[in-house]
C-alpha cells in the first residue's frame, strides 16, 4: 500500500519540526551566562595564551586538557574579531554537539539492528539529550564526555556485530571518545566497562586485532604524557592541592545518595538493564547499560553529589530507556513481552523527569533571569569601576563572579580563580576558639595560597575587592568566617588594604573601591 501525498506531508513537517525544536534550547546556550565552571578555565586558557604558567601563575586542580580546549574559544575571538569569547565557546560546543549527533546517526544506520527510521529516532533522541537536558550545566566536562560518548557506543555497537566500519570514521570517533574520557581520570571507568563487553561479545583473538581500543588506549596515555611533560607543576602544586583541599570535601557514599536522585537512578537502572540483557536482543541497549554503571561510581566517587556529576549517568539512563522503546514498538511481541518493556518505559518516564534535574526547563528558561543575577550585577560593578583592570574575590564561591568576569572582559587579580581550598583546608578548628591558623602553623598548600593571593593583591592593587560576609565553618562550631582578617594577617595585605573604602552590597557580597591616590599641591614658590 502506498503512501498518500498528505501523509508524506504530514510525515515530513513532523520531521524536520522535531530535528528543529532542539535548536531552540541550542539557541539559548548563545546569550549569558555560560556556566560559571566554563567560564573560570575561559579566563585560565585567555591567561595562559597571554604567557601565564598553567598551575605557577594559574592555580587549578583539573588536568590540563580542559584548559587546552577551552583555548579554542579565545584563539577564535582573537583570529575573527567578532563575537564574545563566552559565545565563541558556546558557538564550538554546539558545532561539537553536531558533529556528534551526525557520527552517531550514521553508526546507528550502518548498524542493521535497527531500521533507517528507527536509527534516526535514537540520533534525535540523543540530540535531545545533549542540546536540552544539560541547561545551566552546558560545556561542563561531563557534558562534553557525553557528546563525545554517543558515538562511541554506536561503533562499539557495531564492533560487537562485526558491522564494517570505514577505518577513518572508527578511528576519528575513538581519539574523539579518549579526549571526552580523559578530561577527568575517572571517566576511564567508562570505556573500560564497554570494552569489556565488546570482548566478551566476540571471539578474543578478534578484540586484540582491533585497532580502536588501542587507539584510545594510546591517545590517553598521550595526554597523559603531555600532562607531566607540559605541565609538570600539576603533579607538584596541583595533586597536593586535590589531595589536601579537594578530597576532605567528599561527602559520604550514603549522604550523596541521599541528598541526590541516584535512588531513583539506581532503581531505573536495575529495571532498563534487566530489560536490556534478559529481553533485548540489541547490543547497543547492553552497551548503553553498561557504561551508565561506572557513571554510578563516578558519582559516588566524587562525593559532591552536584547536578552535572549525575549528568552523564542520568543522560545514558534516559538514551537507554529510549532504545528500549525503540525495540518494544518494532517486536509487538505477546502481552508478557510486552509487560517486561512497559516496565522500561515506566522508567524512561521517571529518567527524563526525575532524574536529569534539568529535563523540564524550558528554551531561554536558563537566560532570561539573568540580567536581575547578581551576576549581573557584578558584571556592571566592575564594568563602571574596573577601569579594565582585573578585580579580586576574597570568597569560597565561583558564582557569580564567573561569569561576570568574563562579560565584564575582566580578570582575577590572583592566581586562584577562588579561595575553596579554604574549604577543605581549614576543615579541622585551630585552637582557642580561633577560625583560622596563623601563617606559622598552616600547611605547605596553604601558606602558598596565603602568601601568593596576598602578594597578588599588593602588587595588582585591583580596583574593586569583592569579600564574602557569609560563609561559616560548619566543622568549627558554625562559626563565621573573616575573609579580610584571614589576609590581613599578612603585612603585605594590610599595608595595600589601607587604600580601600566599602563601595556597596551584592546579596552577602561586600564591595570595596581602591580610592584613589590623593593629589599633592605643589608648595608656592
Amino acid at each position: 500500500m502506498t503512501t498518500r501525498p498528505a501523509d508524506a506531508w504530514w510525515t515530513r513537517a513532523i520531521r524536520i519540526a522535531l530535528w528543529l525544536v532542539p535548536a531552540l534550547w541550542l539557541a539559548d546556550q548563545l546569550l549569558p551566562p555560560i556556566n560559571h565552571d566554563v567560564g573560570l578555565l575561559l579566563r585560565a586558557a585567555e591567561r595562559m595564551l597571554d604567557g601565564e604558567r598553567l598551575y605557577i601563575d594559574i592555580v587549578d586542580i583539573n588536568p590540563p586538557l580542559i584548559i587546552w580546549l577551552s583555548a579554542l574559544a579565545p584563539l577564535a575571538e582573537r583570529a575573527v574579531g567578532v563575537l564574545s569569547i563566552p559565545t565563541w565557546f558556546s558557538a564550538i560546543a554546539i558545532g561539537l554537539i553536531a558533529i556528534s549527533t551526525a557520527a552517531t546517526g550514521a553508526l546507528l544506520r550502518r548498524d542493521g539492528d535497527r531500521t533507517r527510521r528507527e536509527a534516526e529516532i535514537g540520533t534525535l533522541a540523543a540530540l535531545f539529550i545533549l542540546a536540552a537536558l544539560p541547561g545551566q550545566d552546558f560545556g561542563q566536562r561531563e557534558h562534553l564526555m557525553l557528546a563525545a560518548s554517543f558515538p562511541y557506543l554506536a561503533l562499539a555497537a557495531c564492533r560487537a556485530r562485526a558491522v564494517p566500519v570505514g577505518r577513518g570514521l572508527a578511528l576519528a570517533v575513538a581519539v574523539a571518545a579518549a579526549i571526552g574520557f580523559a578530561l577527568k581520570p575517572w571517566f576511564l571507568a567508562v570505556p573500560l566497562a564497554v570494552e569489556l563487553l565488546v570482548l566478551v561479545a566476540r571471539p578474543i583473538r578478534v578484540g586484540l586485532r582491533d585497532p580502536v581500543p588501542w587507539t584510545i588506549a594510546a591517545a590517553v596515555a598521550a595526554v597523559a604524557a603531555a600532562t607531566i611533560l607540559v605541565t609538570p607543576t600539576y603533579v607538584e602544586i596541583a595533586l597536593p592541592l586535590v589531595i589536601e583541599a579537594y578530597a576532605p570535601l567528599r561527602q559520604d557514599w550514603r549522604t550523596v545518595f541521599a541528598a541526590t536522585e541516584l535512588g531513583h537512578a539506581a532503581a531505573a537502572w536495575a529495571c532498563l538493564a534487566a530489560a536490556a540483557f534478559a529481553w533485548s536482543r540489541a547490543i547497543l541497549a547492553r552497551l548503553t547499560a553498561a557504561a551508565a554503571l561506572p557513571a554510578f561510581a563516578i558519582v559516588l566517587g566524587q562525593g559532591m553529589g552536584w547536578s552535572y556529576h549525575l549528568y552523564p549517568a542520568a543522560s545514558l539512563i534516559a538514551w537507554l530507556a529510549m532504545l528500549l522503546g525503540i525495540e518494544l514498538v518494532r517486536r509487538q511481541e505477546p502481552v508478557r513481552g510486552r509487560l517486561v518493556a512497559a516496565g522500561a518505559a515506566a522508567a524512561a518516564a521517571v529518567a527524563f523527569v526525575v532524574l536529569v534535574p534539568n529535563a523540564l526547563m524550558t528554551p531561554f528558561a536558563r537566560s532570561a533571569p539573568y540580567d536581575n543575577s547578581p551576576s549581573k550585577r557584578i558584571e556592571a560593578l566592575i564594568a563602571s569601576h574596573g577601569d579594565d583592570q582585573p578585580v579580586l574575590a576574597l570568597s569560597v564561591l565561583v558564582w557569580p563572579f564567573y561569569p561576570a568576569i568574563n562579560y565584564a572582559k575582566s580578570g582575577m587579580a590572583m592566581r586562584y580563580f577562588s579561595l575553596w581550598p579554604i574549604r577543605g583546608l581549614c576543615r579541622i578548628c585551630p585552637p582557642a576558639g580561633r577560625t583560622f591558623r596563623a601563617p606559622a602553623e598552616m600547611s605547605a598548600s596553604e601558606r602558598r595560597l596565603f602568601e601568593s593571593d596576598a602578594a597578588d593583591f599588593a602588587a595588582k592593587a585591583p580596583t574593586l575587592l569583592f569579600v564574602q560576609t557569609d560563609w561559616r565553618l560548619s566543622r568549627c562550631r558554625n562559626q563565621p568566617f573573616d575573609f579580610l582578617a584571614y589576609f590581613r594577617c599578612h603585612p603585605a595585605f594590610e599595608r595595600a588594604f589601607r587604600s580601600y573604602r566599602p563601595l556597596t552590597t551584592v546579596d552577602n557580597i561586600a564591595v570595596y573601591h581602591r580610592a584613589p591616590p590623593p593629589i599633592h599641591a605643589p608648595w608656592p614658590r
